[in-house]
This record gives C-alpha cells, structure tokens and sequence, in this order.
C-alpha cells in the first residue's frame, strides 16, 4: 500500500498530480509532464547541462541539438506554453511560461533573450561560451578542477592544460575580454570582464 504524501503539497498546473511545495519554483511541473515536453512542432524534447553548464534541448528521438528551443527556452506540454530552464540546484525545471511578468534581459555578445540571473546578469550563454579563447587565439574548454568545486581551463584541440587562463581566469570572446570562474554551485560562468579596483 502506497504511503501519503507527507508536508505541504501543491499540484502540477498540466496534470494536477500532488507535489511537494518548492519556495523556489511554486509552479513546477511534474515529471511525468515534463517528459512529455515538445517543440513548437510536436518533436519531443530531452533537456541536459552542457559542457560550460547552461541549459541545453535537445531531440529525443534522435539526440540531436534543439537550438531553438536552447535559445528560447519554450517548450510545450500539452497546450501549455511552459519554460524550460536550468534549475537552482542542478537538473531542470519546468514551469508555465509568462512572458509578461518574467524578468528578461539578453545575453552580453549575441543578444538572445535570456531570463535574468540575479547573481550573474550579464553571464554569457552556452553558445558564446564555445567560442572562448585564450589571448593567442587557442579555443578553450571549462572545467570544475574537483568534484568540490574549482575552476580549470584546458585547451580544446588537445585536452591540455592551460595553466595562465587557470590562473588569471581571462579569456576572449569575440572582442569581448571575459572573466571565466566557477559559478557558485558549481560548473563554471563566464561574465563580461571588470578589472579589480586597487
């Protein structure tokens, strides 16, 4: 015999099943929903972390990259218009979409429509994440040093280290000069650069 739920509960806004209360996300949807998540166009989504830790989409039937989807951050479930996002702790959540009371700003380098992160407001997305070099050009990938925690960086066409970006944290993007470290729970953010004040 199944036990009841115990603690305060709420109730998934597509199909009413029983859910604990997240003071973090009072709207969240189940994950019987949330695996029934599509694209404008019926395809079934999956949902992951990417390497530089932001929230990617991707196909479920073949793997492949939504960019779309990982731009918008829409999905559908049901007749639900309902946002996909990275959750506070890992994972990802989805909740209904609200375009007009969301707080939206955009990405520093390629302006896509982002919802904003009070502790990174100018954190730059996944895709322009890829793009980091160091100051010779050389591509860059992002690493937590252990599993508590720590930034590394390593060069892409290798998997070597590359101690001077480890140490200094600047990399380029574009034109842009960007401080990349380890966001606060872990994985890593990449921000527009701001030079200590002596």
């Amino acid at each position: 015999m199944a036990s009841k739920p115990t603690g305060p509960q709420t109730s998934c806004p597509v199909c009413k099943a029983s859910l604990p209360i997240n003071p973090q996300y009072p709207n969240y949807l189940c994950w019987s929903c949330h695996d029934k998540a599509t694209d404008a166009h019926g395809r079934r989504l999956t949902f992951q972390t990417s390497s530089t830790g932001g929230f990617e989409a991707h196909f479920k039937d073949d793997g492949c990259l939504a960019g779309e989807v990982t731009k918008s951050h829409a999905v559908y479930v049901g007749a639900l218009k309902v946002w996909a996002d990275e959750g506070r702790m890992g994972g990802t959540v989805l909740t209904p979409y609200r375009e007009r009371i969301q707080p939206h700003s955009t990405y520093p380098i390629c302006h896509t429509s982002v919802q904003i992160n009070p502790r990174y407001p100018n954190y730059l997305c996944w895709g322009c994440c890829d793009r980091a070099v160091d100051a010779q050009g050389r591509q860059l990938e992002f690493y937590n040093a252990s599993m508590s925690g720590g930034f590394e960086a390593r060069f892409k066409h290798d998997g070597s280290p590359a101690p001077e970006v480890t140490e200094s944290h600047t990399v380029y993007v574009g034109f842009l000069k960007v401080w990349a470290d380890e966001a606060r729970f872990g994985r890593i953010v990449l921000t527009p650069y701001r030079e200590k004040k002596s």
